[in-house]
């Protein structure tokens, strides 16, 4: 691999982790915006903090 090649492929993949770190976080605010009665059905966020804590961002 050339160092072009390999710069634009480092360029791609910290693109694509920074797009799915600002999805990601867009998802958190929608979901924190709902009305408490929906959080506690779906168990935010204490069901939410047990999974996070399983992936890397």
């Amino acid at each position: 691999m050339t160092f072009p090649a390999s710069l634009f492929d480092a360029w791609r993949t910290y693109s694509r982790q920074r797009q799915e770190r600002r999805i990601h976080r867009q998802t958190i605010n929608a979901v924190s915006d709902l009305p408490t009665h929906i959080l506690k059905d779906i168990g935010w966020p204490g069901a939410y903090e047990r999974q996070r804590k399983y992936h890397q961002w």
